[in-house]
């Protein structure tokens, strides 16, 4: 009779009102809900075990996010996968797993599942230093990692399909992408929409910043707008702060309108927004048009025209629709079965 293999998960986020902390606890209830493990699970802050669709907090401080936590204590969660692989423990690094991080690939064990692996395309030119690092580093950081998966690990999984332009075809034919369906939640329930906009707002030089900050205090004079997130001044502006993902959808199911950052067309929060009837206003540049969102739920604005963007938000009227969004939730129930099978996991 064969043994079961203990599981050990390392998660530098497991918070649950962070996208990484969040896209982690979806893919720990979703991939391993059925299986009979005790498992556990680390991060920067905490311990956690998860046993029968239960997550249990063991230990926890709380969460920071800064530089040391980032991108210095995940060598110490390295560690730990090092030391629990060794003893016969299937191995995870769940999130903050960027392409560009080529160390991380390096050091961890080759047969640590990886994922969702993550990564954007997107620069602000008034980063300065960042936007040259990012511009003319980031794509050989990204060439190395490549090179480094490639021969290293047989299945990869990435948050996004952003990235799939710098692998090799090797690469692609093992990998799955658009892990962030997987956290799709059709909210089914109607409500009273009563806020003009909610705009989710991250200090982060991926994260379309000087557009979305702006468009919000204008848009503030004339809507009813509210932020989740890190703080946008303004005399009508409604800061919601960091709130878990259940508030998040309380306040969504009132919304009418939203605007995307432009970094991430799935975006944990886009998804969100979708799956509670808000009319998404996306970058025109990112746009897809393949894709398994309803039409009916996006509408495209040019980031780079602000008074034209804003004519198109300040005039837009809502419009009562309630498809089902098939497609979003047939392809996240593809994704758990894909990966599911590559983990073996019983």
């Amino acid at each position: 009779m064969k043994t079961k293999k203990n599981i050990f998960v390392w998660c530098n986020d497991f918070e649950n009102y962070t996208g990484e902390g969040i896209l982690a606890r979806n893919f720990i209830n979703k991939i391993f809900s059925n299986s009979s493990h005790k498992i556990n699970i680390r991060s920067n802050n905490a311990e956690y075990l998860y046993y029968n669709r239960k997550i249990k907090t063991i230990r926890y401080s709380k969460y920071k996010n800064n530089f040391i936590n980032k991108y210095i204590k995940l060598f110490w969660g390295i560690f730990l996968i090092r030391f629990h692989n060794f003893y016969g423990y299937k191995t995870f690094y769940i999130n903050y797993l960027p392409l560009w991080n080529f160390l991380i690939f390096l050091m961890l064990p080759k047969n640590t599942y990886l994922g969702p692996i993550t990564g954007g395309t997107h620069i602000e030119k008034e980063d300065g230093i960042n936007y040259i690092v990012r511009k003319y580093f980031f794509p050989i950081f990204y060439k190395f990692s490549s090179n480094i998966i490639n021969k290293k690990y047989d299945f990869l999984m990435f948050s996004t399909e952003m990235l799939r332009k710098y692998l090799n075809k090797e690469n692609i034919k093992k990998s799955l992408f658009n892990l962030t369906l997987i956290c799709f939640d059709n909210n089914k329930k109607r409500k009273i929409k009563d806020i003009d906009f909610l705009i989710y707002y991250r200090k982060h030089s991926n994260k379309s910043n000087y557009f979305l900050k702006k468009i919000t205090q204008k848009l503030s004079i004339q809507k009813k707008v509210f932020v989740a997130g890190d703080k946008i001044s303004g005399k009508n502006i409604t800061n919601l702060g960091n709130i878990n993902r259940d508030k998040l959808f309380k306040y969504l199911a009132r919304t009418k309108f939203s605007v995307s950052s432009s970094e991430n067309f799935y975006s944990l929060f886009a998804l969100d927004c979708i799956a509670n009837d808000v009319l998404l206003f996306i970058n025109k540049k990112n746009y897809l048009n393949k894709n398994y969102f309803p039409r009916y739920s996006l509408r495209s604005i040019n980031f780079n025209h602000f008074n034209q963007s804003f004519k198109q938000l300040i005039r837009v009227k809502k419009k009562n629709k309630a498809e089902e969004k098939i497609e979003l939730i047939k392809k996240k129930k593809e994704l758990i079965k894909k990966i599911i099978s590559q983990i073996k996991i019983n």
